[in-house]
């Protein structure tokens, strides 16, 4: 994930950009060169400069599928399915009021079948925290039987896939 300007002086130009994507590449052991870039996506709505940084996500424990659920800040979030690097997409995404920027997801993570978001603004713009929004997948395609008894997604801690 790329949170140009570290979310203070975000900055996007549209697709010319390099900023606000996820970057795919493939896994290499520590030490050895970097690989080249496979892939990389942003979402798909129409950006202002904050909209485009990506920011605090994690990958969902699917066996046979590559998901990973997102923030864009005021851009709401995102479910994306890049299992096929060529087309990476976004399955799902939510947005108070899609183009407002009232979203202001700070961070969404998946945690044992529900998604869970948080931001700043609450729901009428202004400032003061609005808590925390929950969201179930209802795809059979994304159920998985996986289970944390505890989730630290800043370090993806005891993640594995099943």
């Amino acid at each position: 994930m790329d949170e140009t300007g570290g979310g203070v002086t975000a900055e996007c130009d549209g697709d010319a950009t390099q900023d606000g994507f996820y970057y795919f590449y493939k896994m290499v052991t520590p030490g050895s060169p970097a690989p080249p870039l496979e892939s990389r996506y942003t979402i798909p709505r129409a950006q202002t400069p904050e909209i485009c940084v990506s920011h605090n996500g994690n990958v969902l424990p699917l066996r046979g599928r590559d998901v990973a659920v997102t923030s864009y800040y005021q851009g709401g979030n995102t479910v994306i399915d890049f299992t096929d690097l060529d087309n990476v997409r976004e399955i799902a995404w939510s947005d108070l009021e899609e183009g407002t920027g009232l979203a202001d997801s700070w961070s969404t993570y998946w945690y044992n079948g529900r998604v869970y978001a948080n931001g700043g603004l609450n729901r009428r713009g202004t400032t003061g925290n609005r808590g925390v929004d929950v969201f179930t997948l209802d795809s059979t395609r994304l159920r998985t039987t996986k289970r944390w008894a505890y989730s630290n997604p800043q370090t993806q801690e005891g993640f594995q896939r099943p």
